[in-house]
């Protein structure tokens, strides 16, 4: 996709009456979710396997936030 299509996209987009942009919305997000249902198990599965879990996650986050 060009930038001048993405553009022309956005411009339509911003011309949008505010139910159609809240329709659009609502659109992108169940597409995001129906997205992540597909993906999380497959990538949950793949850190499992890997040994990465909350916790791990959680140590790397306050070590990289706070230096601990």
């Amino acid at each position: 996709m060009s930038r001048a299509t993405v553009r022309d996209l956005v411009q339509k987009i911003e011309a949008l009456d505010d139910n159609d942009r809240m329709e659009l919305e609502l659109a992108l997000a169940r597409n995001v979710e129906k997205q992540w249902a597909k993906e999380a198990p497959k990538l949950r599965k793949w850190a499992r396997n890997r040994g990465i879990t909350q916790d791990v996650i959680d140590r790397i986050i306050e070590q990289r936030r706070y230096g601990r």
